[in-house]
């Protein structure tokens, strides 16, 4: 019965219900899997063969019973039959070309859609494997089909050129040694892409791009003459199932989930790709037609897309061994075989996110100006109405814009009539200049959202890729020599860089979503989606087909305090445990340090872009910063504080040591960490001067949160209570910038001038002793923040009455102004209020005594 449910659902052509069939055959392979396995257990059990390498799940031996692996492979067979489209075999291959030259659809792109099956299928039996629940006969079978037709569909070989034959110049192979022999592709269309002789009139002009370093590749990725192909099949289908067939094989070579490693795909990770010249995206791509903006456009997005992809599948690879070289006894479990050097894979991963950088710049360029694309998943945008106005595109002169009757009348030589046109040509041309300027706005706005939404649909990057932070190719500074000696000759140093910002902002994103209290993992939000295009951190928490463990014998205190945390907090820890074995928060110590001796110290940059890019960079890092230390995950148990000690020796001190848990949060030390921490984050705020109210923003938020960590963590510590001199250090912050003058166009408001205001009232607070005597003693101005309050009410709110037409600004306040007087007005009567209720429970307004009341 189950069987036929799942038969039909699959022979239906809704892609809502063909999942449903697709979700059934995967679960159908898991279950009969599970049973095997247990049926395996159970009879070596009985025979005393019990051996954990052969029965352990995934690996079981090969004596399965045949018929039950031989129905399941039946079954995903049939699966993988029905989403494919008309015209192709079960086995994938092509039975005739569709479409010739002569009956290219007009609409190019919208038979993406009827790939999302069958990579919806990939998907699915991905997660599968990385369940750790599907037979061996079964994995070996899915291996071996998928990588052949993998290699058969999108793998191109080279040959070396005979004698006497020549190839292009445009085959990028200057980063190999052998680049005095003469390579080019077997596949004679290919290499007429290369040579600029093809006949295809939709292809332009191709070229091998992207060689690693190091030997001649072998083989090369053919994205260009597929998308450029004749055959719908080829050119719409097949580019969508590259993606999801790679990560299933890579799943299925990983050794995490019983694999044998994935030396057996590292060709991929060194092979080139086949893509259109890089002049065609430049100047001249609007010249293009567009069907040949459609390939360019499309060859991009999927070569972004496949560069992700393969840096997801061997990032981990490239974490097993740290970046400073040390080993660690509990290093994660490698991924690759013992024939797989993890140091050449960092580098190869590094060499691969300088050209996901380079393709993701191309890739705005182009599907920017390419009216025809949308990524598969998406309807193409309708251009405004604006650009379609072929009268605003109109360039005629506006002195030569006039009517027949208006140049007769006029060479009459009636002086009124004269006037009356050039009155209405001078109208006319207003209307003209107006509506340039409405087109110009209209496709400046349409750009930028054929852009934003591009670049949204592309293959999401997977978070484990933020451990390359702590590469040693990454680093700006060198792990040999001392680090203060470092930043003294920091001059050269270039800090951030575009790979470097892609991997902040990544991380920015992901310690928002790992460390966000409300985070909820949905299956039924997955499975909702067309394609796999969404953020990959519900990834494993959201697989249904894997089975929650608990650690087996936990010994070491990490794994003692981990084993009594939720699922969600678990893997949290899990991605946090990753990047403290890479240098990642150490990483960020050293861009910070390093920004501070750029901006502040003998080596300070004058030029403005360089500061520019500075701030930038230093926004992201505070960002992470802020983050980070405003979780209360990291404070609230005692698995937090583990982790938020050890991302603390690396945030504020740049220590890379082995963090193994062996010892128990100390308060103490973490406060101190924390305040090493703020003074860092204060002087890249305060150590040079700066006009940018944003950053000056972030810094005071981050140390904020700094702040409040640091009272969370002894919670007899309150907010009249300085923490080793953070409140007062923040108070003068915030006053040293409400005190400055900014420049005009900075916009003055609530969120800037009033958190500003806060931060000087709320740490102005001077604590009254409960002792009376005491307390009456104290000057009235020192007690609470009323010392605070009488300044900035006589003499900051008082005088901006004596400014010019009362506008402002005070001189010793320049923020105070007719803009923001509403801001401090408020704030100042809200303080108020809370002085006179701090002051009435007080020892003074509790006592009897008339003096003490008065």
């Amino acid at each position: 019965d189950v069987y036929i449910v799942i038969k039909k659902h699959l022979s239906l052509s809704s892609f809502a219900k063909k999942k449903i069939g697709i979700i059934g055959t995967v679960a159908y392979a898991v279950s009969r899997s599970s049973k095997l396995l247990e049926q395996q257990s159970s009879t070596d059990n009985e025979k005393n063969m019990v051996d954990t390498e052969e029965t352990r799940l995934g690996t079981a031996s090969t004596a399965l019973p045949s018929p039950e692996v031989h129905d399941v492979m039946e079954m995903i067979d049939a699966a993988y039959s029905q989403c494919q489209p008309s015209g192709t075999t079960s086995s994938g291959l092509l039975i005739s070309n569709l479409s010739s030259r002569h009956t290219i659809s007009s609409s190019m792109g919208s038979a993406f859609s009827e790939g999302s099956a069958i990579a919806f299928l990939f998907d699915e039996l991905c997660y599968a494997v990385r369940s750790g629940r599907l037979a061996e006969p079964i994995r070996k079978y899915l291996d071996q089909k998928f990588q052949e037709e993998f290699e058969d569909a999108f793998v191109g070989d080279f040959t070396v050129l005979k004698e006497g034959k020549t190839c292009s110049p445009t085959i990028d192979l200057s980063g190999t040694p052998d680049n005095d022999v003469s390579f080019a592709p077997a596949d004679s269309d290919d290499l007429a892409l290369v040579n600029g002789t093809s006949t295809n009139i939709i292809a332009p002009r191709g070229e091998i791009r992207f060689s690693i370093e190091g030997p001649h590749p072998e083989v090369y990725v053919k994205i260009l003459s597929l998308l450029s192909s004749y055959d719908v099949i080829e050119r719409e289908l097949l580019p969508v199932q590259l993606c999801p067939m790679f990560r299933l094989v890579a799943a299925l070579n990983d050794t995490r989930h019983g694999g044998c490693g994935l030396s057996e795909l590292d060709a991929m990770l060194d092979c080139p790709m086949l893509l259109p010249h890089p002049e065609s995206s430049k100047i001249q791509f609007k010249d293009m037609p567009s069907m040949q903006q459609w390939v360019i456009t499309s060859s991009y997005f999927f070569a972004t897309c496949w560069v992700r992809e393969l840096i997801n599948s061997f990032i981990y690879a490239g974490a097993v061994v740290p970046s400073n070289g040390s080993t660690q006894s509990s290093a994660p479990k490698s991924t690759l075989s013992h024939e797989f050097n993890a140091t050449d894979v960092r580098k190869k991963i590094v060499a691969r996110l300088k050209a996901l950088v380079e393709l993701e710049e191309e890739l705005r360029f182009t599907c920017s100006r390419c009216f025809v694309f949308a990524a598969p998943g998406l309807d193409i945008l309708p251009a405004p109405k604006e650009l379609l106005d072929d009268a605003i595109l109109d360039d005629v002169e506006p002195e030569l814009a006039l009517g027949p009757a208006e140049n007769a009348l006029s060479s009459n030589g009636n002086k009124e009539v004269n006037a009356a046109a050039k009155k209405q040509a001078s109208k006319r041309a207003k209307q003209k200049e107006k509506s340039k300027h409405k087109r110009i706005k209209a496709e400046a706005k349409h750009k930028e959202l054929l852009c934003s939404r591009t670049m949204a649909a592309l293959r999401p990057l997977d978070p484990q890729v933020c451990v390359a932070l702590g590469f040693g190719e990454l680093s700006i500074l060198s792990n040999e020599e001392n680090l203060s000696q470092q930043l003294s000759q920091v001059k050269c140093i270039q800090v951030g860089g575009p790979v470097t910002t892609l991997l902040l902002s990544l991380l920015e994103n992901t310690l928002s979503n790992l460390l966000a209290d409300n985070r909820v993992a949905s299956f039924k939000a997955r499975i909702g989606k067309i394609q796999n295009n969404d953020s990959s951190l519900e990834e494993e928490s959201d697989n249904p087909y894997k089975v929650e463990r608990s650690t087996d014998n936990p010994t070491s205190i990490f794994e003692l305090s981990l084993a009594s945390c939720d699922s969600s907090s678990r893997k949290c820890f899990d991605m946090l445990d990753l990047y403290l074995r890479c240098g990642v928060f150490a990483s960020l110590f050293e861009h910070l340090a390093a920004i501070t001796e750029l901006r502040c110290g003998a080596n300070r940059q004058a030029n403005a872009e360089e500061e520019s890019d500075l701030l930038r960079i230093a926004r992201v890092i505070l960002s992470c910063v802020r983050t980070l230390i405003g979780s209360t995950q990291l404070t609230r148990s005692r698995t937090g504080k583990l982790f938020l000690s050890s991302i603390l020796s690396q945030l504020a001190e740049g220590d890379r040591n082995d963090h193994s848990f062996s010892k128990p949060p100390c308060s103490e030390k973490i406060k101190k960490m924390l305040s090493n921490l703020f003074d860092l984050v204060q002087e890249v705020l305060v150590g040079a001067d700066t006009v940018d109210m944003d950053f000056v923003m972030d810094g005071i938020f981050c140390l904020d949160a700094i702040y409040k960590c640091s009272c969370r963590i002894d919670n007899s510590v309150t907010t009249a209570v300085e923490c080793d001199g953070i409140p007062k250090k923040l108070s003068d912050i915030s006053r040293r910038f409400l005190s400055q003058h900014w420049p005009e166009d900075t916009k003055l408001n609530t969120k800037n001038v009033g958190k500003l205001l806060t931060q000087v009232l709320e740490h102005s607070i001077s604590p009254i002793s409960s002792d009376i005597k005491a307390a009456m003693r104290t000057e009235t101005e020192n007690l609470g923040c009323m010392k605070t309050l009488t300044f900035v009410v006589n003499d900051v709110l008082n005088e901006l009455p004596f400014t010019e037409k009362c506008r402002g600004p005070v001189d010793s306040f320049p923020t105070c102004c007719y803009q923001t007087f509403g801001c401090y007005y408020s704030i100042i009567l809200q303080y108020l209020q809370r002085e006179l209720l701090y002051l009435f429970d007080s020892s003074l307004g509790k006592a009897r005594d008339r003096n003490a009341a008065a």
